[in-house]
């Protein structure tokens, strides 16, 4: 995973807002395994300050998977140069060229609408507090 994935994931949560990321995970037994993870701060109503975090995950379609691959591996390249800074230019240049933001790039990539958005929805009103 490109260390700017983290950066705008905690970017995002440290504003209370939502971030969701095509994230690439170890298993115990070493192999990888694909998710979209919708991140989710919890604020707390009376004080407006972030409590804690949650993670809604599903499973990462192979379109997703094969979309995200090549753009992760020239933010790991591009970092191994330039560091996270350089590979966070590359990706507001990325997005700035094909006039979206980085919301509207990951939906259209997971597929966030319809079915999907339904389950994440369905997800967090049964896992919320």
């Amino acid at each position: 995973m490109p260390k700017i994935a983290f950066k705008l994931m905690w970017d995002r949560i440290n504003k209370a807002e939502n971030f969701i990321a095509i994230v690439k995970n170890l298993a115990k037994d070493g192999s990888y395994y694909w998710v979209v993870t919708d991140f989710e701060p919890k604020v707390d109503p009376i004080t407006n300050e972030i409590i804690s975090h949650s993670a809604f995950r599903k499973a990462a379609s192979q379109n997703a998977i094969n979309t995200i691959t090549p753009l992760y591996q020239k933010l790991l390249e591009i970092e191994k140069e330039g560091g996270m800074e350089a590979s966070e230019k590359y990706l507001r240049s990325l997005l700035e060229d094909k006039h979206i933001t980085y919301d509207e790039f990951i939906n259209d990539v997971v597929g966030n609408h319809g079915m999907f958005k339904i389950f994440f929805a369905a997800m967090k009103k049964v896992f919320s507090w």
